[in-house]
C-alpha cells in the first residue's frame, strides 16, 4: 500500500477550492474539478512539478489562491480557458514590475486596486491595474485622461473592471 505525502503547510486543491466556494458561494467540488483542469494548462501553478502522481498533494504558495479567485472572477464573467491562460500570463508579467509586486497584498489589506480587462476586436486580452480612488471611472468615457489613453486604441470591443480590494480580504 502506498503511503500518501501530506503537505507540510502550503495550500491544496482542497483547500483551495473550499476557500473560493465560501468566497463566491459555489460548491468545493465543481471548484476542485475546475482546478484541476487548470493546472494542467498553466492557469493555476502548483509549487513544483503539474505532475506529481498519485498519493501526492499538488501544494500552493498564497498567492497561487489570490490569482486563482481573479481567474475565477474572470470565469463567472464567461471568459473561456484560452483567455484565461492569456490573462494568467499578462497578470505574471505585470505583477513583475516594481510598482505592482505588492499590489496583491495591498488589495487584501483593502487597499484600492481594480483589474482591467479589456478585449480588443481581435480576441487578444489585455490587462491594466489601477489604485485610483475611484477605478470605476476609468473607463468613462468623457474623462479626458482615458480619452488620451484610448484615442489609438480604437479596436476595443469589450472592457471589465474588477475590484481586488473587494474579492481577496475575506479568503
Amino acid at each position: 500500500m502506498a503511503r500518501t505525502i501530506k503537505p507540510s503547510d502550503g495550500l491544496t486543491v482542497q483547500a483551495i477550492s473550499e476557500r473560493l466556494a465560501a468566497k463566491f458561494d459555489e460548491t468545493p467540488v465543481k471548484l476542485a474539478r475546475l482546478l484541476q483542469k487548470w493546472i494542467p494548462v498553466g492557469i493555476v501553478k502548483p509549487k513544483g512539478s503539474v505532475l506529481r502522481g498519485p498519493g501526492n498533494y499538488r501544494e500552493f504558495e498564497p498567492e497561487e489562491l489570490y490569482k486563482a479567485a481573479l481567474l475565477f472572477e474572470l470565469y463567472r464573467h464567461g471568459y473561456p480557458l484560452h483567455r484565461l491562460h492569456k490573462i494568467r500570463q499578462l497578470i505574471d508579467g505585470t505583477l513583475e514590475y516594481p510598482h505592482y509586486r505588492n499590489l496583491l497584498k495591498e488589495a487584501r489589506a483593502r487597499n484600492r486596486w481594480a483589474m482591467r480587462i479589456g478585449l480588443l476586436k481581435d480576441g487578444r486580452p489585455s490587462l491594466g491595474w489601477d489604485d485610483s480612488v475611484n477605478p470605476e471611472k476609468v473607463y468613462a468615457w468623457e474623462n479626458a485622461k482615458v480619452l488620451a489613453m484610448v484615442k489609438d486604441a480604437p479596436e476595443w470591443r469589450s472592457k471589465l473592471i474588477i475590484r481586488l480590494d473587494l474579492i481577496l480580504p475575506d479568503l
